[in-house]
């Protein structure tokens, strides 16, 4: 669910298909990546809700989502101590390790 905190109203609900672990939205608000039971992300375009990627690589659930400030890559984490690195198109960047 979207709200305008100015007015406290809702612009947007998007559904998800599953329980929703973690998520961040991107500086610019264009995109919102959540993370779901099944141990994907999947990146939405705002407004709309559209699916535009997922990714698919976390064995375990992902507890953490991180845009970086220019919005182009996403940081996803989960509990086998791997940074995973994302381009907005889904594609898999080198990983960082603990």
């Amino acid at each position: 669910q979207f709200i305008d905190l100015d007015r406290g109203t809702e612009i947007a609900f998007v559904p998800s298909p599953q329980t929703v672990q973690g998520a961040a939205l991107s500086p610019d608000g264009r995109t919102l990546a959540w993370s779901l039971a099944d141990n994907t992300i999947q990146l939405l375009r705002i407004p709309g809700g559209e699916v535009t990627a997922t990714l698919e690589g976390h064995p375990d659930p992902v507890y953490d989502l991180l845009f970086n400030s220019a919005g182009d890559k996403l940081f996803s984490a989960s509990h086998d101590g791997v940074v995973r690195v994302w381009d907005l198109a889904g594609n898999r960047l080198p990983s960082l390790r603990k």
